[in-house]
């Protein structure tokens, strides 16, 4: 279930409103998160420019004349809601049509704004707790991204801004609790809980606890930390992870270090007269052990229908062939999807594409590999592993094929330690559909 609003523009061929104009206004959409970089993509068809990271992207495509986008705003709450239509408005276009569920736009009222996600956030709750008594779940998703989800957090439920309990949600659904807790942006301004809402949303779902090696995980980092910076300049009385905050000043200042000179004394010691550290450490008269964070323990991927788990502590990135691929020290995982479908007949243009069946195609295309079981035994699924060397030392590769409806999936594990098979072995186990 999501929430939202959505609206049109007209598109017109000369004038101000062209296509080119309107790309031009939403590729330059301020984030109101410090040192985060909006994510602009486009084609022919539309664009999405993701403005937060604790939000899906607004969308926005062309159709008829017109410029149609549609903005999720339930995960991030009503500040970013009220954020999004405000910020559309300095913008100087006039819609043609405007659906929004909270009557926000209409109304211009915050309170009823607040009111319609308490409302949705209760009907979540009685949906939430329907699962539970028919399967007893753990783990429950709620207001996740649709690439990755926690698998071993052991909670009733995983949300944006951490764990919540059964009994949150009962609550919730009775009408008895406070539900601010649960959106990142639950009030209008930009005040402290604002920030350290912030970044709290970063330490359980974006943070991977390396030492940041991508720009995006180096934009992370440097976010989080400025946004409890701004937080604590405005109220030192919130309630802190002071640990977490402390872990993340550490790989900064690891960070800083391994991409300067030599420091000329032992690593630890060096990090630990960082001044960003000993700010941190200056703050908090207690600091515990660092336990937040869903990246922490294992997370399950997803990619074009697939999914498949994994430590959540492992760097990301897309390679130059659009595909993912993840690594921590000397373990990486590599993923790609193909299609099979074959020809129907001498007619190919008029009749429709088959599948082949899963087993006759790996048959086919993969000699050498052997058939494999996965936990789903729905799915046909081959495996080999490969030796070679890399500046005289060996690598070793575990490569998985799984296919079923038309669709092969590929992962290759790559490791250079031979009793890592085991884990390779389980990554490749875990290979199941999600649709």
């Amino acid at each position: 279930m999501g929430m939202g609003f959505s609206m049109r523009f007209s598109v017109k061929r000369i004038g101000r409103t062209k296509k080119e104009y309107y790309e031009r206004i939403f590729q330059n959409l301020p984030s109101p998160v410090p040192n985060w970089n909006p994510v602009y993509l486009s084609d022919q068809t539309g664009f999405s420019v993701k403005l937060a990271p604790f939000e899906s992207p607004i969308f926005g495509m062309w159709k008829d004349n017109e410029l149609h986008v549609y903005a999720r705003t339930v995960s991030a709450g009503p500040g970013y809601h009220a954020y999004l239509v405000e910020l559309i408005d300095s913008l100087n276009l006039e819609p043609s049509f405007v659906e929004d569920e909270t009557w926000y736009h209409q109304t211009r009222d915050f309170a009823v704004l607040q009111s319609k996600m308490c409302d949705w956030l209760q009907k979540t709750s009685e949906t939430l707790l329907s699962v539970w008594n028919k399967k007893g779940a753990t783990n429950l998703a709620v207001s996740f991204a649709a690439d990755w989800t926690p698998e071993t957090s052991g909670a009733y439920a995983c949300c944006p801004l951490g764990t919540f309990k059964k009994s949150f949600f009962e609550s919730v659904k009775n009408g008895n609790e406070d539900v601010s807790e649960f959106f990142v942006w639950w009030n209008k301004d930009m005040d402290a809980v604002f920030y350290r809402n912030m970044a709290l949303y970063m330490i359980h779902c974006e943070a991977n606890w390396l030492i940041p090696e991508t720009a995006l995980e180096k934009r992370m980092l440097e976010s989080t930390l400025e946004c409890f910076e701004r937080a604590y300049a405005m109220d030192t009385g919130l309630d802190y992870p002071a640990a977490e905050w402390l872990e993340l000043a550490e790989l900064s200042a690891l960070a800083g270090l391994k991409a300067g000179a030599d420091v000329g004394a032992d690593l630890n010691e060096a990090v630990a007269n960082s001044a960003l550290v000993k700010q941190v450490k200056s703050r908090f008269s207690n600091i515990g052990k660092a336990v937040l964070g869903f990246k922490r323990g294992i997370i399950r991927r997803s990619f074009n229908g697939w999914e498949f788990l994994h430590s959540g502590k492992m760097h990301f990135d897309i390679e130059d062939n659009a595909n993912p691929i993840f690594w921590h020290g000397e373990r990486v995982i590599r993923i790609n999807t193909v299609s099979f479908k074959v020809k129907g007949g001498p007619f190919q243009k008029s009749q429709p594409k088959k599948s082949e069946p899963s087993n006759d195609f790996l048959s086919k295309t993969l000699e050498g590999l052997r058939p494999f079981k996965l936990r789903n035994k729905k799915i046909s699924a081959k495996i080999t592993h490969i030796e070679t060397e890399e500046n005289g030392q060996p690598v070793f590769e575990t490569l998985l094929a799984a296919a079923v409806e038309g669709e092969m999936f590929v992962i290759s594990v790559v490791y250079r330690n031979k009793e890592d098979r085991k884990w390779a072995l389980e990554v490749c186990e875990s290979v199941t559909r999600s649709d």
